[in-house]
């Protein structure tokens, strides 16, 4: 049913992490699937304004600081750190989501929900935009 497995993490929300990356292992041992970890950094050259304050490297250093972290991350909270792929976008997280879930022909998106006090009325943004938007089916899991 599933083969390919996209989990979309958050590096500043680790915790929100946990349980999604848990349904991910579950899914992908049941039907012999690959998980691939997809974390989006923010593009800062996006806005002129906003490049204008940084060194002109300060883009690739952040990608290469959220590779190493990303990578940590993988290796602490996965159960098999070594099946899991590891990628890194650069813009919108929903947009990013989308594109990487399209490109690859992923099966699955399993994503964490928000934990905020409007988190049983409300999705997260992003998440909902991807529940909406996406071309396979998408799991969203509560904390």
């Amino acid at each position: 049913m599933f083969k390919k497995i996209l989990v979309p993490l958050d590096i500043e929300e680790r915790s929100l992490n946990a349980r999604a990356i848990t349904v991910a292992e579950d899914l992908a041992a049941q039907y012999g699937a690959t998980i691939t970890a997809l974390s989006v950094i923010p593009d800062i050259n996006d806005n002129p304004l906003v490049a204008s304050y940084f060194p002109d490297d300060a883009g690739k250093k952040a990608y290469e600081s959220a590779c190493a972290d990303f990578q940590k991350i993988i290796e602490h909270q996965f159960a098999r750190p070594g099946e899991v792929r590891c990628a890194i976008a650069v813009g919108s997280a929903r947009k990013e989501i989308l594109k990487y879930a399209e490109e690859k022909g992923i099966d699955l998106i399993v994503m964490p929900a928000r934990k905020n006090d409007i988190s049983k009325l409300l999705l997260g943004s992003n998440t909902r935009y991807v529940a909406e938007n996406a071309p396979c089916s998408v799991l969203v899991v509560r904390p």
